[in-house]
């Protein structure tokens, strides 16, 4: 993994940790009766698929690079189901402050979604750069 690599996912990362921090402190601060106790599972969650989204782009970059777009549409449509999946078993077995976790997941999903397209447009432009150079 290059410098550029290590930089991008350690931006990625500082992002959503961030964000984690804010919306946590925005929860538990100012809106307390929305808190639940399995918010920590969220940014957590969001943190680990985007690691591996980011490996997955890595390994089609090494391996097939004209197949990027597609592992990445793959990757958010994966992402979408599980999130979807997740939010339906907290709904089904936890069935407290319900309400609040598909908010909170939701909000999280486009929050990441948007970062990690912007990112990703940033990463494909530096790769054709690279490769002016």
């Amino acid at each position: 993994m290059g410098v550029l690599n290590k930089r991008f996912l350690k931006i990625l990362l500082i992002a959503y940790v961030a964000f984690g921090v804010l919306v946590g402190f925005i929860l538990y601060y100012l809106l307390p009766e929305h808190y639940f106790g399995w918010y920590p599972i969220i940014p957590s969650y969001f943190s680990i698929i985007a690691v591996f989204l980011y490996g997955a782009l890595l390994h089609f970059r090494e391996k097939n690079p004209t197949k990027m777009i597609q592992a990445y549409m793959m990757m958010r449509g994966i992402k979408l189901l599980v999130t979807i999946l997740l939010v339906l078993l907290y709904n089904l077995f936890i069935d407290k402050n319900d309400e609040e976790f598909t908010i909170v997941i939701s909000l999280f999903y486009f929050f990441y979604l948007v970062i990690e397209t912007y990112f990703y447009v940033k990463f494909e432009l530096s790769i054709k750069n690279d490769k002016k150079s």
